[in-house]
């Protein structure tokens, strides 16, 4: 089954605290953050969910960009935003979701392909990359510890998974408010996860930096 058949969640529904303002709306070659992120990922998905703070402008950036996707209102938490945009969908119409960060607007098609043959033998599948820095754990004052970095992975999104596996895991959950990462939810109700190489560039907007650092490095952008 190939992602024609799929629905899309693109969260978008932060307040960019970081960033110091909407990083949806940050620029990129004169182009909104969010709206690279929808072109990145027109591959041809049945139906493309956005979750946003707000609707309107966001609709209407999205039909000025020529992108076909429905706008629903984001929650407090990225869980409850995440939620939203399941609630929009059912599983008679879709097998399977697909999750993505608003604010990585340049996840590949290669990426994208990876995740749909990762998920064959899971309930979910998640892009990672390996760690390369030296990690330590801080103890307390003047007492630090190196961690061992083998075992752990950096996670990325897109994240894959069979949607009634999701929603069950979010119906189940007693305290699914405060898990940021849903690959983490479908793990705690029992499921299995899949992974399969992430992508370097697949950088998620946090501080306006990232933003000068994407087009300073001429990073493709779908």
């Amino acid at each position: 089954m190939g992602i024609n058949d799929d629905a899309l969640i693109i969260v978008a529904a932060g307040h960019g605290r970081r960033f110091g303002s909407d990083k949806q709306q940050a620029l990129i070659h004169g182009t909104p953050v969010l709206m690279h992120t929808c072109q990145a990922l027109k591959l041809g998905f049945k139906t493309t969910v956005v979750v946003t703070h707000c609707v309107d402008q966001p609709a209407k950036q999205l039909s000025h960009y020529g992108i076909v996707a429905t706008c629903v209102l984001g929650g407090d938490t990225r869980a409850h935003s995440v939620w939203n945009g399941l609630c929009a969908l059912t599983e008679l119409d879709y097998s399977r979701v697909w999750i993505h960060d608003g604010a990585r607007p340049v996840v590949s098609k290669a990426l994208c392909e990876r995740l749909d043959h990762g998920l064959d033998t899971a309930d979910g599948c998640i892009p990672t990359l390996p760690l390369t820095d030296t990690i330590k754990r801080i103890i307390g004052p003047n007492h630090i510890e190196t961690v061992d970095r083998t075992p752990l992975v950096r996670v990325q999104t897109p994240q894959v998974f069979h949607l009634s596996r999701l929603k069950q895991a979010f119906a189940h959950s007693p305290n699914w408010e405060a898990f940021t990462d849903d690959a983490s939810l479908v793990e705690a109700m029992g499921g299995t996860i899949s992974c399969v190489a992430g992508c370097p560039n697949n950088i998620k907007i946090t501080v306006p930096e990232d933003c000068a650092y994407i087009e300073a490095r001429g990073i493709m952008l779908y």
